[in-house]
């Protein structure tokens, strides 16, 4: 059997979603070629994690002074990077087992609308409660905690969680 790149000039080879490499090399595998709403996707959801740590490091130092801002105040644990690591994972998978998943661009459009919002939503908790917002839980009462009633806490008892779930859902359509 003859292989597709050995073909002699002038015959045209049929239209792939694939990189044909020489079976020896790979093993009869073929790697596919990634489409533009693939890569999109990948970095939109690099932007979007990098953007979200950076402006949660920005406002925690605003708010309670560098030197009090630690890797807790980037909500960054084992756990979460390990969480993202396979959320990576699983998009390069999909990429490279189902790329017709990827074609979807109002899925993913949907999903970034969705991750601006829990965005939005997460921000304004931070920036209505000031120095009142950390992110460490507290379980017993401290003599100088107010409760915030205004803003967007108005609406909502825990915008800030309630801002971080629809950001940490909608990463993954993003």
């Amino acid at each position: 059997m003859q292989h597709p790149l050995d073909k002699p000039r002038g015959e045209a080879s049929p239209p792939s979603t694939a990189v044909p490499l020489r079976p020896s090399a790979t093993l009869g595998l073929q790697i596919p070629a990634l489409a533009m709403p693939a890569w999109r996707q990948t970095w939109q959801f690099a932007a979007v994690l990098a953007f979200f740590h950076g402006s949660e490091y920005v406002l925690a130092a605003a708010f309670h002074g560098r030197q009090n801002v630690t890797a807790t105040s980037l909500l960054i644990s084992k756990q979460y990077v390990l969480a993202m690591g396979f959320a990576m994972l699983e998009h390069l998978t999909e990429i490279l087992i189902f790329p017709e998943v990827k074609e979807y661009w109002f899925v993913s459009n949907i999903g970034f609308l969705m991750v601006l919002i829990g965005e939005i939503i997460r921000k304004l908790a931070v920036v209505t409660a000031g120095r009142a917002f950390t992110h460490v839980i507290r379980i017993h009462y401290e003599d100088q905690h107010q409760l915030i009633t205004h803003g967007v806490y108005r609406f909502m008892r825990h915008p800030g969680y309630s801002g971080f779930l629809i950001w940490a859902t909608d990463t993954v359509s993003c």
